[in-house]
């Protein structure tokens, strides 16, 4: 039987789909859940567009499927884009049943598959861009490890693993990890432009540079400037998407002030909102000396946090990311975000009992 997890629980994926095919059809209590917890702005998260997948990056949710979600979101919510939500909030309005679509990376299907269909449907949204791979400069290094980990066989994959830690005294994979997860735990963010180039050498594969010619898989600076004038909004995605909650404070700067200040420059506009990469925020002590030294050109960081409804710090703001699955993503719109607001109050719950029986 195969299993989904789902935020730390596990579940028969039959179940969940079952589940979900049965749900889509009480609209009247989809609008009622949606009702009780959506008080403030909501926030979901796209990566790629696509109706057949990549070597560099998983099978992505379809065009069919996107317009699906895009309309029942805008049947549920009042769709605005992130720059107008933070103009709201400076200007102390209500957010109540907003939501804001967003999406990361900077794919080229931002502009080619996304947008259009946003456009078709007459909704806004906001791009978040990894500002060194803009105009496909570079080659993220996530998608070298997933283009890497799916043109080899399983064996050679395993022994340049098992190389590539040899050589730079790295914790050796384990016989479960493939080439992805042990990138993700054992990599140190510092040096992961190196590895995944040196893997890409062993793997005998093409110069990237002459791989990003031929395939571009990064939005350019005119398609940016062009989604901008058709009142899409752009933001930073740091410049190379590391895991931010991995890196030192001079790192933290580099990422995120770099990343903003080179979309700003080169797009001649202000970007002043980052998403994080994996949602991975820094430290609260070092994200709020982040915010306490550049407000002035910081006005939003956004995580991954599965949140159903965010408060009116835009600092703190988290997204939801959306299944493939048009039946799992409502779903997950409405009855997750009460499991997971439950949750939390038998947790505060607990503990209250727990600090009471001290006493």
């Amino acid at each position: 039987m195969k299993l989904i997890q789902i935020k730390g629980s596990v579940y028969p994926d039959g179940a969940i789909m079952k589940m979900a095919e049965y749900f889509v059809k009480f609209r009247g209590l989809q609008s009622v859940l949606h009702k009780i917890h959506h008080r403030n702005i909501r926030m979901v998260c796209y990566h790629m567009v696509k109706d057949v997948s990549t070597s560099y990056y998983p099978p992505n949710i379809t065009t069919d499927v996107f317009r699906e979600q895009i309309r029942y979101l805008k049947n549920n919510y009042e769709i605005i884009s992130v720059k107008e939500a933070l103009e709201r909030i400076k200007q102390g309005d209500k957010l109540h049943r907003a939501l804001s679509i967003t999406t990361d990376d900077g794919f080229a299907e931002d502009y080619s598959v996304t947008a259009p269909i946003l456009a078709e449907e007459k909704v806004t949204a906001t791009f978040f861009v990894t500002s060194n791979c803009l105009d496909n400069k570079q080659l993220m290094w996530r998608n070298k490890v997933m283009h890497i980990q799916n043109k080899l066989e399983p064996a050679k994959l395993y022994s340049m693993m098992n190389r590539l830690a040899r050589e730079f005294r790295l914790a050796a994979p384990a016989g479960t990890k493939d080439l992805l997860t042990w990138s993700y735990f054992d990599w140190s963010m510092q040096h992961k432009e190196m590895l995944s180039d040196r893997l890409w050498e062993m793997a005998g594969l093409e110069p990237i540079s002459e791989w990003l010619t031929e395939n571009r898989p990064y939005l350019t600076v005119g398609q940016i400037k062009e989604l901008q004038h058709n009142g899409f909004h752009i933001g930073a995605h740091t410049k190379t998407h590391p895991f931010c909650d991995r890196l030192s404070y001079a790192e933290l700067k580099e990422e995120v002030l770099g990343s903003i200040d080179h979309l700003s420059s080169t797009l001649q506009s202000n970007i002043d909102v980052l998403a994080y990469p994996f949602g991975a925020r820094p430290t609260h002590e070092m994200e709020q000396r982040l915010i306490r030294e550049h407000a002035d050109k910081i006005s939003g960081l956004f995580g991954l946090q599965y949140s159903i409804s965010n408060k009116r710090n835009p600092y703190a703001w988290d997204r939801d990311t959306m299944p493939a699955n048009y039946n799992q993503s409502v779903l997950k719109l409405s009855v997750m975000g009460i499991k997971r607001k439950l949750l939390k109050t038998i947790g505060m719950l607990h503990a209250v009992f727990f600090v009471a029986n001290i006493v």
